[in-house]
């Protein structure tokens, strides 16, 4: 922990630690923008397709981030209390989540995307 005293202080610490956020957040909505930007070069009905795509799949994507994410401070108070055998069953909960969260995703994006009769018909191109 860093004890801060000034006003100038708090704001230089807290600049720190929300940069690595910030720029994440940026480029994740950069990466939306340029599907968009790309697929509207091809006509309306992909532009519209893909930015449907993205706004359930960003929220979806978070979500799963902020759920795997959450094992970090988990395991990191579980080592620093010295409570290794909690830290392994934590580490091997999140990966048991992580791969159940993925096929769930992946059975979702199969069955309701990949069979939709606008995706079949776009794979000849």
């Amino acid at each position: 922990m860093y004890e801060t005293t000034t006003n100038g202080q708090k704001w230089k610490l807290l600049l720190v630690i929300v940069s690595p956020i910030l720029v994440t957040q940026i480029a994740l909505y950069l990466v939306t923008f340029f599907d968009v930007l790309f697929s509207s070069k091809y006509g309306t009905t992909d532009l519209a397709g893909v930015s449907i795509g993205s706004s359930i799949w960003m929220p979806i994507y978070v979500g799963i981030s902020g759920i795997l994410l959450s094992v970090t401070p988990i395991v990191a108070q579980s080592v620093g209390a010295k409570k290794m055998k909690e830290a392994t069953f934590t580490v091997q909960q999140g990966i048991i989540v992580s791969i159940i969260l993925a096929l769930v995703r992946h059975n979702y994006a199969t069955h309701h995307f990949l069979q939709s009769p606008t995706c079949r018909s776009s794979k000849s191109l």
